[in-house]
């Protein structure tokens, strides 16, 4: 009998993290959407949560990459969904992706005029596969 796990993964792209704009763009664990089994997952809802940020920190973007290298970097395109989008400070943003490629990774990318220039962040998902039919119990 098929349960709620056999449809969904919960994912970490990024554990909490200070982000430092002298590193930007930083690029998040990449996430295999394959599953154990022979299907994959189809879609993700990205949860992209950000801190306080610096001072100095005049803009925060996030966006949803996918590429076919486990790297998750070389040939990567913005996923549907997952465009990238100017966040707030003290927010969480969600993407709702639908895949086309094997591979998903979080990308941030800070803009600051200063040394105050870090903002806190974590991401997770919830990978699934609305596709696959559900028992009804």
């Amino acid at each position: 009998m098929q349960t709620l796990q056999d449809n969904i993964k919960v994912v970490t792209f990024q554990k909490p993290l200070a982000l430092d704009e002298d590193n930007s763009p930083i690029r998040s664990t990449v996430i295999d959407t394959w599953g154990t089994e022979p299907e994959s997952f189809d879609s993700a809802l990205v949860l992209v949560s950000t801190g306080a940020k610096g001072a100095d920190v005049t803009v925060i973007s996030v966006k949803v990459q996918e590429s076919d290298n486990a790297d998750g970097s070389t040939s990567a395109t913005d996923a549907e969904g997952g465009a990238a989008q100017t966040v707030l400070e003290n927010t969480t943003t969600a993407f709702q992706i639908h895949r086309t490629k094997r591979y998903l990774v979080v990308v941030v990318t800070l803009t600051a005029t200063g040394a105050a220039d870090t903002v806190p962040m974590s991401a997770v998902g919830v990978l699934n596969n609305w596709a696959l039919p559900f028992p009804v119990l």
